[in-house]
């Protein structure tokens, strides 16, 4: 199943989960590999990551732009932006309620190791049934182990049957072996200003987009320090962040991005 959070009047005031909302957070994303957060962001600060994403993208609308893309399947691509405008608000990429859910789950010294979009245009087909990763123990370890890398997803159109949704198949995490064949799965509405935190190990499968619309995802990937994501970077830079965007960030939220120190300023 998914469970859907929605933050209260009293926590928006107040920019932070109450203890009982971080409790079923952390506990949904650990049971079930998910979990969604709705009215995470202002809707016009979605209305302006949307634009750059289009802004300073459109090739992604036609065609891979070699040096920051691939393809991820029929008309959906993949890109790391650059951690800069919207994209660099903390409200985004250290959301006061998405962050202490992602800490509770993968640990205090979790880092930001990968971010982008993925776009699927119109007419864009299903996916295959993946997960991001896969498990790094056998079995046995892994139904134990606890998340290594998490994906914070921020759609930048609702998801719905028309633009199509990401079919999540809850518990795969733990337990990666199972026949998704006839497994139960969640096809979410997603509205715009929630959020979807996702375990790297669950299978799931992007579904086709059967409107006129395009359809941008951004992905945050928080991970353990040690890890890293060869597998869908060998290619396609990790991140993309210049010193004086570096710079500007207040010191509490440089920590997520210490790796980058010898990276910033090219692409990794």
């Amino acid at each position: 199943m998914l469970i859907s959070v929605a933050i209260t009047p009293a926590e928006q005031t107040a920019r932070a989960l109450s203890a009982e909302n971080l409790a079923e957070a952390s506990r949904a994303l650990r049971t079930h590999g998910c979990v969604m957060l709705r009215d995470v962001l202002a809707p016009e600060h979605i209305a302006a990551m949307r634009e750059e994403v289009l802004a300073r993208n459109p090739p992604l609308q036609r065609a891979e732009r070699p040096e920051i893309s691939g393809r991820v399947g029929n008309r959906r691509f993949m890109a790391a932006l650059e951690l800069s405008g919207p994209f660099g608000s903390p409200d985004f990429f250290a959301n006061p309620f998405a962050l202490p859910v992602l800490r509770a789950v993968v640990g205090p010294e979790m880092i930001i190791g990968a971010f982008g979009a993925v776009t699927s245009l119109p007419g864009a087909q299903d996916q295959h049934v993946h997960f991001d990763g896969p498990p790094l123990f056998n079995k046995a370890i892994n139904r134990l182990a606890p998340a290594h890398a998490v994906n914070f997803f921020v759609p930048l159109v609702e998801f719905n049957a028309s633009t199509g949704t990401t079919r999540l198949f809850p518990g795969t995490h733990l337990d990666v072996d199972r026949d998704v064949t006839s497994a139960p799965f969640v096809d979410p509405i997603i509205p715009v200003g929630s959020c979807l935190l996702m375990d790297y190990r669950l299978k799931h499968q992007g579904l086709a987009n059967r409107s006129e619309l395009v359809r941008p995802l951004l992905y945050t990937v928080f991970q353990q320090p040690w890890f890293k994501d060869y597998k869908n970077h060998g290619r396609v830079p990790f991140l993309r962040l210049s010193d004086a965007d570096y710079a500007r960030m207040a010191e509490e939220h440089r920590a997520l991005f210490s790796w980058t120190e010898h990276y910033r300023n090219g692409l990794y």
